[in-house]
């Protein structure tokens, strides 16, 4: 429908389980297919933040003087998630309206008008991203899918391919230029790793991310070594 996040109706949550979801398939594709549940969702004050994608935290608790380079833009739909005390309220769709340097906040404005400040770790960016790569079922590469949640449990993204939700390694995701996103996995400068960085680019021939990384350095990464979370 129209007007809604991510591509969904007005007022829809979404609500995973990590007891809901089937086995994804352990091939080269790092694809499968998990489960949904489903239910009301109400918007109330919220506390403490969970340790869901706590992994990814990264630099986010740093207080920072001025707009920076890996913060997430105005206007970005985001999914909450990993809420202890207002668990009512993950996997709800907001919008990113501000920065809070000095509560080291992001200011979120819900589909219903309420805003609310909460930690870059309890929020997971939605974008639209392009399937490269899937030897399995290579009539998708090339399609251009919406992300709707991380797994963290199974370093995996769930997308939406049409009617349908499928797990997607990022190995096989190319992230949108502008995306910010998280450093993972990176052996040869594991300094990097946790850090926050900025999409510039990405070259198809190589395969690789052109990722800002401080206020002067760019880093060429692979797909794999950048999560949007």
């Amino acid at each position: 429908g129209k007007g809604g996040f991510g591509g969904f109706p007005q007022n829809t949550s979404f609500f995973f389980s990590s007891n809901g979801m089937s086995p994804s398939n352990s091939d080269d594709d790092d694809f499968g297919f998990p489960g949904f549940g489903g239910g009301p969702s109400t918007f109330q004050n919220f506390g403490n933040q969970g340790s869901f994608g706590s992994q990814f935290a990264g630099n986010a608790g740093r207080k920072r003087s001025r707009a920076n380079f890996d913060e997430i833009p105005s206007g970005t739909e985001v999914l909450v998630h990993g809420l202890k005390s207002a668990e009512h309220l993950n996997h709800a769709a907001a919008r990113v309206v501000s920065y809070d340097n000095a509560a080291d906040r992001y200011a979120i404005n819900f589909q219903n008008g309420k805003k609310f400040k909460i930690k870059r770790s309890n929020i997971q960016q939605l974008a639209t991203v392009e399937l490269s790569g899937l030897h399995k079922r290579p009539e998708l590469n090339g399609k251009h899918v919406r992300i709707v949640q991380w797994d963290t449990n199974k370093e995996r993204y769930i997308v939406k391919v049409g009617n349908t939700h499928l797990y997607v390694g990022p190995a096989h995701v190319i992230l949108p230029s502008g995306s910010r996103g998280t450093i993972t996995g990176l052996r040869k400068a594991p300094q990097w790793n946790g850090k926050h960085c900025a999409i510039k680019s990405y070259n198809k021939a190589n395969g690789k991310y052109i990722a800002q990384v401080s206020d002067t350095r760019h880093v060429a990464m692979k797909k794999e070594n950048v999560i949007l979370v």
